[in-house]
């Protein structure tokens, strides 16, 4: 993983942001312990 290449070639975007998805089962992984 490149960490100068951040944002994506195709739409100027952040790659790195966590998807909603990413989150969510982050979240879901943190309230089962």
């Amino acid at each position: 993983m490149s960490t100068n290449n951040v944002l994506s070639p195709a739409n100027g975007k952040p790659i790195i942001v966590p998807s909603q998805d990413m989150v969510l089962g982050i979240y879901y992984l943190s309230i089962q312990r």
